[in-house]
């Protein structure tokens, strides 16, 4: 799937959570020949933002402008896609009023925002220490180790193949990941096998057993378990929520 706007350059899309702030300019959405796709979306309007958020956030406003800045690690999260996977469950079925997806709408927002002040608080703090400084070229390297493991996250490298890929020791790597990013290189890992896995639940076709094989898991039961650490439910709770 290609997003097209105009006077941009067309962005590929990967599995996840993208955002798109347009300001009435005309755009496309580009579907793969003969590639079957499914996706869930959401459109927020400035209107509704103001209703909705105008005076009710602590020391700051919010406008649709600031969504300009947001980054992906602020809301391709675990938790906005269970709210987002929620929300298609409801829509196939046609089971919820419309306030729900509106407090729907709110929940991704104050989620977003919550992110953000994660992100603002933990970058202060990694500041404060000489230990926590990270170079130019560290952070080029922790993004390069990031982008490979995106590439292949049912099969990714080792901590050992990634430290000689970049040339750097595996404790600095390791620091420098969890460092810049927030979380560490197995728990990124961990993340996004999970939100893929989250996704496969739609297909009751498949199995429990056979999602865990497919997410990199040989038993079914740490799967499980590493699924409710990171969704905070177990696979068949959820399955279960979407009505299948």
């Amino acid at each position: 799937m290609t997003i097209a706007e105009t006077g941009k350059k067309a962005r590929q899309l990967r599995p996840g959570i993208h955002l798109l702030v347009n300001r009435g300019q005309p755009f496309k959405i580009i579907y793969g020949a003969g590639k079957w796709q499914c996706y869930t979306g959401m459109w927020l309007f400035s209107d509704y933002i103001a209703t909705q958020l105008d005076g009710r956030l602590p020391g700051r406003s919010f406008t649709l402008a600031d969504a300009l800045a947001w980054q992906s690690p602020q809301y391709d999260t675990p938790e906005l896609l269970l709210v987002l996977e929620k929300l298609k469950a409801n829509v196939r079925h046609a089971s919820a009023p419309l306030p729900y997806y509106e407090h729907k709408a709110c929940e991704v927002l104050m989620l977003i925002l919550r992110n953000i002040h994660y992100e603002d608080c933990w970058q202060k703090h990694r500041k404060t220490r000489r230990k926590n400084y990270l170079t130019y070229y560290d952070r080029t390297y922790i993004i390069k180790v990031k982008e490979e493991l995106d590439r292949n996250i049912l099969a990714p490298p080792s901590v050992d193949e990634l430290a000689v890929m970049v040339q750097m020791s595996i404790s600095k790597l390791q620091h420098g990941f969890k460092l810049w990013y927030g979380i560490s290189i197995a728990g990124y890992i961990r993340e996004e096998r999970m939100k893929y896995a989250l996704r496969l639940l739609w297909d009751d076709g498949l199995s429990i057993k056979n999602i865990a094989a497919m997410a990199g898991y040989e038993n079914a039961s740490k799967f499980t378990a590493a699924f409710k650490r990171v969704h905070g439910y177990s696979p068949s709770y959820i399955r279960k929520s979407f009505g299948l």
